[in-house]
């Protein structure tokens, strides 16, 4: 005989399910199985979803007589499709054994589809197919997951995956750093620290690790959030040594760029490249340079994407931690109208808060350059554009760009690979939007560093996903992952008892379609 159990979501929605114990034959034990039949009414009543809104449905399914059973599987399907082609399964398995790779990869998979929040991945397991379907994980058996997932199982496993992905990279990997803010300081990796999101939080760190080949999240590394980006760098670059992938060749950001962190990473051996801030005295004097000469067949590189204009680029020599540096000047007529475009725009909207006297303190360097504000008891409050200024930006400098590193000499096989880092610099804002990462919840350093983990296993499906989807050019691009996941989730498989065949609900034309580009059918 079952029972009613409820869980409130925090939605304000309580959930009913009906409690059955059924014996697990390998973990040796009685273990419950909760089955979704409702939600509860204002008045208290059980309102019934539609497998058991007939009479005496709650009577079969207490008495084992319910004779079929509908399982959404269109998600699963893409899902583990993704996991096959990354080879992820194989070596999850490998490392933690296929009881807890089953429960990792569901709540992964619940994560992907968009029940980022805890509180709601039982219930999508429950309705969906998965490895953990038929005993759908609570929050607190989630909870339990995520602790048991020890430092050594992770490490063992990055080493693997990290293997798995280096031949495909030869070296090349896009690396960046995030910030995750937390208001529990009572976590040892949550500290203060530059925090880039702008919030008044602690917070911690996460340095990833991408192939820029592969294009898939190759490793990642959790710090407190005090650490420095140069640290994060080498101790990533260290570690991955240590996952006998040695000589690795980041393209970093324009976030990254310091005289002194160019200088301390070339000075330990650390194989970069990176753009510099157009800002910077040193790469203004280099376009200074190189203005006259630049616009040359010699100095050619590439045609755009659409074959209307030319990029041209020059090196020049530097050093850096007294080490030999090459500096790569670009010049793209067709980006300095779009420099310019966009500049405007911004300068726009620079004057209106000015105008409104709603300054911003992150745009006051753009105030002092490009306008003068001025305020005097006959005219009162005026703000006029600093026309000189305005000016040398347009003749001077839209349109150029910078970029520096210490291991590619030619300007066209350095910008060639810097423009594959767009392909997987999509991770970064993935790990915190897409896959609810934006806080860090949980208080035990154990749980949280389980929840990271699992975080990484889900942006690994979700870039597999996208690498599918963009593969196949099965659509126009207007398509995400999240709609395509939308799009199939109503195709279902319905179970009988007996012997009677699983039956399939029917495609749509786009399910067949995107099942189709997923080598599906």
């Amino acid at each position: 005989m079952g029972s009613y159990t409820y869980l409130t979501k925090g939605n304000g929605t309580t959930y009913v399910y009906w409690q059955v114990s059924q014996w697990d034959s390998e973990r040796g034990m009685s273990v419950p199985k909760k089955t979704c039949v409702g939600k509860l009414g204002d008045d208290g009543e059980v309102i019934y979803n539609k497998r058991f809104s007939y009479p005496g449905a709650m009577d079969d399914l207490d008495s084992g007589r319910e004779e079929a059973e509908a399982v959404l599987i269109g998600q699963s399907m893409l899902l583990d499709a993704a996991c096959k082609r990354s080879g992820l399964t194989t070596a999850l398995d490998d490392v933690f054994g296929k009881a807890a790779t089953a429960r990792i990869v569901s709540i992964a998979y619940a994560i992907v589809a968009g029940d980022s929040r805890m509180y709601g991945a039982g219930s999508w397991m429950e309705s969906h197919a998965c490895p953990c379907h038929d005993a759908p994980l609570s929050s607190p058996r989630i909870s339990e997951t995520f602790a048991a997932i020890r430092s050594s199982l992770i490490e063992s496993f990055m080493a693997k995956w990290a293997s798995r992905t280096a031949s495909a990279d030869a070296g090349h990997y896009c690396f960046d750093l995030t910030s995750v803010s937390s208001s529990n300081e009572s976590n040892p990796f949550v500290e203060w620290g530059y925090n880039r999101d702008k919030e008044r939080l602690p917070q911690i760190n996460i340095a990833l690790l991408s192939g820029i080949t592969s294009r898939l999240p190759s490793a990642y590394l959790l710090l407190p959030g005090s650490v420095s980006d140069v640290t994060c760098v080498d101790e990533l670059g260290e570690r991955m040594a240590k996952y006998g992938i040695g000589g690795i060749r980041l393209a970093l950001d324009r976030g990254f760029y310091s005289q002194d962190n160019l200088d301390d990473m070339a000075g330990s051996g650390r194989r970069f490249m990176m753009p510099v801030p157009g800002n910077v005295n040193a790469a203004k004097d280099l376009i200074d340079s190189c203005r006259a000469d630049i616009e040359s067949d010699l100095h050619f590189v590439e045609t755009t994407e659409d074959g209307t204009a030319a990029v041209y680029g020059m090196t020049a020599l530097g050093t850096a931690g007294g080490k030999r540096l090459w500096r790569h000047v670009y010049f793209d007529a067709a980006r300095r109208v779009e420099h310019i475009s966009s500049f405007f725009a911004r300068l726009s909207a620079w004057e209106k808060e000015l105008r409104e006297k709603r300054p911003k303190k992150c745009n006051q360097a753009f105030y002092d350059k490009y306008f003068i504000v001025k305020a005097t008891p006959k005219r009162g409050y005026r703000v006029k554009r600093n026309i000189a200024a305005i000016n040398e930006f347009k003749t001077d400098y839209a349109g150029f760009w910078v970029i520096v590193t210490n291991f590619e000499k030619d300007a066209g096989k350095t910008l060639g690979l810097y423009r594959q880092r767009a392909r997987v610099e999509q991770h970064y804002d993935d790990l915190k939007n897409e896959l609810d990462m934006m806080r860090v919840r949980t208080h035990r350093q154990e749980t949280m560093r389980g929840r990271v983990f699992v975080h990484f296993v889900a942006l690994i499906i979700l870039q597999q996903l996208r690498i599918i989807m963009q593969d196949s050019k099965a659509h126009d691009g207007t398509l995400t992952v999240r709609t395509t996941l939308k799009k199939v989730d109503s195709y279902m498989r319905i179970k009988f008892k007996g012997q009677y065949k699983d039956v399939r609900s029917t495609m749509s034309k786009s399910q067949r379609e995107i099942f189709t580009a997923f080598g599906l059918l």
